[in-house]
């Protein structure tokens, strides 16, 4: 049975921040102890695409440091892939590299916001 894609979407792009070392990644609801130093909030505006055409991901989301309770970030991002052939499986490898490009980009944002914090 496969999970609801919400879920699906929220662990892969866990997973891909995951393996850029950089952190370590708690999904909501947080389970552990853990001190959390920044939360990302996003909303999925659009998934879609067609076999044989493109697919997309446009996104809107929000770095916020929890102990400051302050906003650092808010931004839309949007992202295109050709699909290539005409199956879903093709689709669904274009959805995974939209949301690997998605994920590039929070990487290089978490990053970015921890070297100004490092420099202050």
């Amino acid at each position: 049975m496969a999970e609801p894609l919400r879920d699906n979407v929220t662990s892969v792009i866990a997973q891909n921040l995951a393996c850029t070392e950089m952190c370590d990644i708690e999904v909501f609801p947080w389970t552990g102890s853990k001190q959390i130093n920044y939360r990302l909030s996003a909303t999925v505006i659009r998934l879609d695409g067609t076999p044989g055409g493109e697919a997309y991901l446009d996104v809107r989301w929000t770095i916020m440091d929890e102990q400051a309770k302050m906003v650092l970030l808010t931004k839309e991002s949007r992202f295109t892939e050709p699909v290539g052939s005409q199956d879903y499986l093709a689709l669904t490898s274009a959805y995974s590299r939209l949301l690997a490009s998605f994920s590039r980009e929070l990487a290089d944002s978490f990053k970015s916001i921890s070297q100004d914090k490092s420099h202050k």
